[in-house]
């Protein structure tokens, strides 16, 4: 339950949370491949953007869903 009080303590309203969402979907980035925190550009070149983790995530996604 800790987790979801702080959840609740930290979190953004929807409209705070959207809003640099809809800005990135009003201006596309020109690159194909970018990710986001909190409005600051993310480094897509680290083994946290591994491609095969990514289709082994959904993959595993899909087979959750299937079941469920």
């Amino acid at each position: 339950m800790r987790y979801i009080e702080e959840l609740q303590r930290t979190a953004k309203s929807v409209q705070e949370a959207l809003t640099p969402i809809v800005l990135a979907l009003d201006s596309p980035p020109p690159r194909p491949l970018r990710a986001f925190v909190e409005g600051s550009e993310l480094d897509v070149r680290t083994k946290d953007f591994d491609p095969s983790a990514a289709r082994r995530l959904h993959d595993l996604t899909d087979e959750f869903l299937a079941a469920h």
